[in-house]
This record gives structure tokens, sequence and C-alpha cells, in this order.
């Protein structure tokens, strides 16, 4: 089963999108596949033994297998080469990897100026808050007050810095550096499900279009579409709408199992079936779902930054008016005890 395009790490995306515009390229202009192993170097380890493999009389898709290729990608080639629209159908992949990059790009530039905030202000804690917490304990033992606890912890934290004083820092930019390498693959940021679905949905819709205006047979198209969109969800419901058209069951039509797409998309299909229009409904919906995940992503790279420079600033601002100034009124308030 083809794995989802978001699941992949960047080096995995950037050999999807190389590999695919090339692959595009060259089927458009409907030149050999074959090129010499200094132009296949180019793009990577991978790309070196796919040409290699292709030099051996090995099939464009076995030959992706043997040079280590995502599985997604051999399963949009075999769709592809159904279809006999190789190029088109690598098009609708190779765009959908180079969104998801661009994406991660914005997210790990938008950790940079929260990252700086915090070091700043740690610094700044270590400068300034070892006097003025050693302050704030005097002045409550001279008014015979209890010290609270939260200036007990931040008088502890500066007067014994030992490795914090280094380490937080030094932590806080392997954090960023884990965030925006291995680790934002892992992370399920919020607000990214609604993008990754429509391109899920835009490469099914996209793929299933050129199989069906090639004459594929419906329940072959639906397979190949499923595993080309890397959707778990949508492979496992088009095997389940093939079978379904396969066997003549009555129990419903087959659009109705694929709840993985949207009602009025299924409605579009069902009614292109109907008046024998079916792959250009699903060309139409591939390209609408394409626009509603980039216009997602386009709002999430907008918003995202500001939010998370919002949240980590103002945390920030929040513990040092807490640490100083709740201190400072603490101390007010054990003065004014005092004279009671």
């Amino acid at each position: 089963m083809a794995r989802d395009l978001s699941q992949l790490g960047d080096s995995q995306l950037r050999q999807i999108a190389a590999l695919g515009r090339h692959l595009s390229a060259r089927s458009k202009t409907q030149l050999p596949l074959q090129i010499d192993e200094d132009r296949s170097a180019r793009l990577g380890a991978a790309g070196l033994r796919l040409f290699r493999a292709l030099d051996q009389g090995i099939s464009l898709p076995d030959a992706l297998q043997k040079a280590g290729a995502p599985p997604l990608l051999k399963a949009v080639v075999e769709a592809g080469l159904s279809s006999g629209r190789l190029d088109e159908a690598l098009e609708a992949v190779t765009e959908t990897a180079a969104d998801l990059l661009r994406v991660r790009r914005e997210l790990s530039l938008a950790c940079i100026y929260p990252a700086v905030t915090v070091v700043v202000a740690w610094g700044i804690l270590m400068l300034i808050g070892s006097n003025w917490f050693h302050l704030l304990t005097q002045s409550f033992e001279d008014f015979d007050q209890p010290v609270p606890w939260f200036v007990q912890w931040g008088g502890w934290l500066c007067e014994n810095p030992g490795g914090w004083l280094y380490w937080f820092p030094i932590g806080l930019v392997l954090l960023i550096f884990w965030l925006g390498g291995p680790g934002r693959v892992a992370m399920r940021f919020p607000g990214l499900s609604g993008p990754k679905r429509e391109f899920r949905r835009s490469v099914f819709l996209k793929v299933a279009a050129l199989l069906v205006e090639h004459d594929v047979a419906l329940p072959r198209a639906l397979r190949l579409a499923g595993n080309a969109s890397g959707s778990g969800q949508l492979s496992s419901q088009a095997e389940k709408a093939a079978l379904q058209l396969e066997s003549g069951s009555a129990g419903g039509h087959w659009t109705e199992v694929l709840t993985g797409l949207s009602d009025y998309t299924r409605w579009l299909l069902f009614t292109g079936e109907s008046r024998n229009q079916l792959g250009e409904m699903f060309a139409d919906a591939a390209v609408s779902a394409q626009r509603r995940g980039r216009a997602s992503l386009d709002w999430y790279c907008a918003i995202a930054p500001v939010v998370v420079s919002a949240v980590v600033c103002g945390a920030v601002v929040i513990l040092y008016a807490w640490l100083f100034f709740g201190g400072f009124l603490s101390m007010l308030n054990a003065m004014l005890n005092s004279f009671r």
C-alpha cells in the first residue's frame, strides 16, 4: 500500500518531485526515459539506480521498485501507464509533493522568531533575575512574611544556573532542528488535516479521470486511483466500489461507498455516469479539490507564523509578569499585612 505523502520525509518528497518532473517532461515530449549517468546522478541516488535499471530493460514500475523509490510513485506510474498519460498522472503527485515541502518550510521559518524570543528572555532572566529575587526574598523575611513558592523557585533557578544557563538554549536549538527535520514529519500540526485530505482527493480524482477517459475499465481505474492517492481510506473504499461493480450487486450505487469524497463530489460522479460524462466529472472534481487544498495551505502558511509567535511570545510575557510583577505585588501585600 502506498503511503500518504505527508508521512514521507523531505528527502523522499524531493525525490518524488525531482523524478516526477523529469519523467513527466520526457514522457510529454516523447523522449526516451533513459539518460546518461551524469544527468541521472543529479536526481539523487534513487535517480541513478532507476536509470541503471531502465538500461537493463526493466519496466518503469519495476525499475522504480528496484531503485527504492517511494511506493506511492510506483503506484502513480502504473496508473499513468495504464491511462496512456504518464505525464499528467505524475504532475498530480509532484505538485502535491511540492506544496507539502513549501508548507513545511513555512512552518520551520515560523519557529525562528519565537525561538529567538525565548532565548533572549532566558538570558535576561539569568542576568537580572538573581538580584531581583534575592531582594524580594529579603523583603519578605524583613516583614516576617512567608516567601511565595514562585519567588523561591525563581530565586533558586537564577542562583543555581549550573547547566540550565547553557543547556536550555542548546536544547531549544536542537528541538527546533528536530522539528525542522525528521520531527516535523512525525508531528501532526493542527489545521493541516483539511489540506492533506483535499490533496489526497485531488490525486485520486485526477488519476481516475485519466484512466476513465482512456477507456480503462472503471473497477480497475478505481483500484489504481486508490493506490495512487496514498490514502488508506480511499484505497480501501475504491476496492469495495470496484468489487461492487464487478459483482453487479444491488446494494446501492458504487459512489455511495466512496465516503472519503465529499457528498457534492459523489453527486457529480453519479450524475456524470448517468450522462456518460464520468471522465469529465472526475477531472472537474480533481481541479476543485486541488484548488481547495492550495487555498487552505496558503491560508495556513499566512496564519501559522502569527499564531505561533503570539502563543510563544505571549507565554513569555505572562511568565515574566508572573515572576516579576507578581512577586512585587505579593511583597506589597506582605507589607500591608505587617502593619495590620
